[in-house]
C-alpha cells in the first residue's frame, strides 16, 4: 500500500515545520508518503522545503515532497490528512487581548479563555474556517487536523460548519508529566534543579521537557477533560502498576515547594483534584485569579512574547542553515512534536493504537459531556475513526466546570459566526473571569469594533 498523502498547511513557520517534518520523517511506517507543504510566506516555505529534501535523503524517509502557496492547488491533489497550523499577528495580537482585559479590570493569560480567548478564537475561526471549508470541497474524505489555539473553539467551529473528520492536537499532556516528575522527583529517581518553577526561558522549557520525558518513562497518566483544561484520572508506575495518584496528591500538597504551580496546588488542596496544565493555562477558565492582585499573588508567568520571538528567529536561523547542507541534522530526531506521526501511522495502517491526548467531537455523552463537544481524552486510532477508551464521568467540580466551559465555546462560536455585540455579550456573560457588567459591555464594543476593522 502506498503511503498517505499529508497536506501541511502552515509549513513554512520555523517551529512547526521543524517538529512536524522531523516527526513523520522519523517515523519507518510512513515511507511512501507524500507531505506537501503549503505556506504564503515563499521563504519560509522555500527553506522548510529544502530541509525537508534533506531529511528525506539523509533518513532514507522514501517520501515525496511538494510545495505550494496556493492551498487550493495543493488540495486540488487530495489528502489523506491536512494539518493546519495557522495564525494572523499571533503576539501582537495576544498582547493586545491582554491589554483589553486589563482596561476592563481583568488580568489574564489571554490566549485560549477570558476576554482574551473570545478574541483569539475569533481571529482563529476566521483562518481556520475558510480552510475547512476548501477541504471539505477538495478532499472531504480528509481528516482536519488542527493545531492552532484555542483548540476546544476552533475544532467546534469546524465541526458544526463543516462534514470533515476534525481533530485537534496539542501536547500540553507533556506538562501534566512534568509536575508528576517534579512533585514526586525522590521517588522516581528524577533530577530536579532545587527550587524549580517553570518560566518562559530556555532553560526552564529545557528543564520541563527533560523532567516531563523522565517522568513519562515511569509513568502513565490518564487525563481528560477540556483542552488545558484537563484533569488527571490516574497515575499508574509503569514498572509496578501502583496507583501514584494518591501520592502525587499528597506531595504536592505537603511536600512541594512554595513557589512551584502555586495555584495548580491551591486547587488540589481545595478539591483533591490534579489539573495537568499548570497555572498558566488552569488560571484560564476559572475566576481565581482573574484580578491584578490575584494573579501577582499566584506569580503566574504572562507569556514572555520577546523571547518567543528570539526563538523564532534562532530555529528560523536553524532551518535556513540546515537546508544549505551546514551542520548535522541528527539533532531533529529528538524534536518534539505535537504527536501528528503517531496518529497518521495509526489511522493510517489500522493500528488502533491508543493516543494518549486528542481533542474530538464528543461521539457521546463521555465524562458527562455534552454531544459533539470538542473533549480532549485518550482515544484509539485507526481506519474508521477514533474510538474514545472508556473512562468514568469527571469528578466534580472538575465535570461542572468544564460543562460549564463547553457553554462558554458554544456562545463563543456563535460570536465568531455571526459577530455582534449582542452575541459578544452572551459569550462575556458566561465567562467566569469577567465579574462585572461594565466590563461586559466595554468588551462586547471592543469586540466588534475589532470584528468590522477586519
Amino acid at each position: 500500500m502506498s503511503g498517505p498523502r499529508v497536506v501541511l498547511i502552515g509549513a513554512g513557520s520555523a517551529s512547526f515545520g521543524l517538529g512536524t517534518l522531523a516527526g513523520l520523517m522519523r517515523t519507518p511506517s510512513l515511507s511512501g508518503a507524500t507531505l506537501v507543504l503549503v505556506d504564503l510566506d515563499e521563504a519560509g516555505l522555500e527553506a522548510v522545503a529544502a530541509l525537508a529534501t534533506r531529511l528525506n535523503a539523509e533518513w532514507r524517509a522514501g517520501m515525496r515532497i511538494e510545495r505550494h502557496t496556493d492551498r487550493l492547488r495543493a488540495l486540488a491533489g487530495g489528502a489523506d490528512f491536512v494539518v493546519v497550523s495557522v495564525a494572523s499577528d499571533r503576539e501582537a495580537a495576544w498582547q493586545r487581548d491582554r491589554e483589553l482585559g486589563r482596561r476592563a479590570g481583568i488580568e489574564h493569560y489571554a490566549e485560549n479563555g477570558g476576554p482574551g480567548g473570545l478574541f483569539h478564537a475569533a481571529r482563529s475561526i476566521e483562518l481556520v474556517l475558510p480552510v475547512a471549508r476548501d477541504v471539505e470541497r477538495c478532499c472531504p474524505d480528509a481528516w482536519l487536523i488542527v493545531y492552532t489555539n484555542p483548540l476546544p473553539r476552533v475544532c467546534r467551529a469546524v465541526a458544526r460548519e463543516t462534514r470533515l473528520r476534525v481533530v485537534g492536537l496539542c501536547h500540553q499532556l507533556r506538562f501534566g508529566y512534568m509536575i508528576a516528575g517534579v512533585a514526586l522527583a525522590e521517588r522516581l529517581g528524577i533530577e530536579v534543579p532545587a527550587g524549580y518553577v517553570f518560566r518562559w526561558t530556555d532553560e526552564s522549557v529545557a528543564h520541563e521537557r527533560a523532567i516531563g520525558d523522565a517522568a513519562r518513562e515511569r509513568l502513565s497518566l490518564t487525563a481528560a477533560g477540556l483542552n488545558h483544561f484537563t484533569w488527571m484520572l490516574s497515575l499508574r508506575d509503569r514498572q509496578t502498576g501502583e496507583e501514584l495518584l494518591p501520592a502525587l496528591r499528597e506531595a504536592l500538597t505537603e511536600r512541594v515547594h512554595a513557589g512551584f504551580e502555586p495555584l495548580t496546588r491551591q486547587l488540589v488542596r481545595a478539591t483533591g483534584l490534579v489539573p495537568v496544565s499548570g497555572d498558566t493555562h488552569i488560571s484560564e477558565y476559572l475566576p481565581y485569579t482573574a484580578s491584578a492582585e490575584r494573579f501577582a499573588a499566584c506569580a503566574i508567568p504572562h507569556y514572555d512574547h520577546a523571547w518567543s520571538e528570539r526563538r523564532r528567529q534562532v530555529a528560523r536561523a536553524d532551518a535556513l542553515r540546515l537546508a544549505r547542507g551546514e551542520g548535522s541534522v541528527e539533532p531533529l530526531r529528538d524534536t518534539a512534536s505535537e504527536g501528528l506521526e503517531e496518529l497518521v501511522e495509526a489511522v493510517w495502517h489500522d493500528t488502533g493504537a491508543l493516543q494518549e491526548s486528542i481533542n474530538l467531537p464528543n461521539p457521546g455523552s463521555h465524562l458527562g459531556l455534552p454531544p459533539g463537544a470538542i473533549v480532549e481524552l485518550p482515544a484509539r486510532a485507526a481506519r474508521r475513526g477514533l474510538e474514545p477508551v472508556d473512562l468514568p464521568e469527571l469528578p466534580q467540580p472538575a465535570l461542572e466546570w468544564c460543562r460549564r466551559e463547553t457553554a462558554l465555546v458554544e456562545a463563543v462560536v456563535d460570536a465568531a459566526l455571526e459577530p455582534s455585540e449582542a452575541n459578544a455579550k452572551r459569550a462575556l456573560l458566561l465567562d467566569p473571569m469577567v465579574a462585572d457588567l461594565g466590563a461586559v459591555e466595554t468588551l462586547a464594543r471592543a469586540f466588534t469594533d475589532a470584528r468590522a476593522r477586519i
